[in-house]
């Protein structure tokens, strides 16, 4: 009898996970495109920001190294280098999202 009980115990905590775990893939976020990325922020950052996210880069990224120019990679690479430059340079939100938007308002679209 205590098999059985161990047995449905098992069973039901199964189903439970099992339940869970297809709710939250059904419910994933389309992923956006580069250009849909640059239209958001387009809509959100004025060009005094994009200026001002010039004026960070050339401050924060300049201390370390050579300045790449947003155009000389493609949307994608700096959105894999972007994250972990932003990271080692200790920027806050507000001034990275300021950077990022210069960049990628400024890259090749690929």
């Amino acid at each position: 009898m205590n098999n059985l009980k161990r047995i449905l115990a098992v069973a039901i905590v199964t189903v439970f996970f099992i339940q869970c775990s297809s709710s939250k893939s059904a419910t994933t976020t389309p992923k956006l495109t580069n250009q849909q990325k640059l239209d958001i922020i387009k809509n959100k950052y004025t060009q005094a920001q994009l200026d001002e996210g010039h004026t960070v880069w050339q401050a924060s990224c300049g201390k370390c190294h050579k300045l790449y120019t947003p155009d000389s990679r493609d949307f994608d690479k700096w959105e894999r280098v972007l994250p972990r430059m932003v990271k080692r340079s200790k920027l806050n939100d507000e001034d990275a999202g300021k950077v990022r938007a210069y960049i990628l308002s400024n890259t090749q679209m690929n």
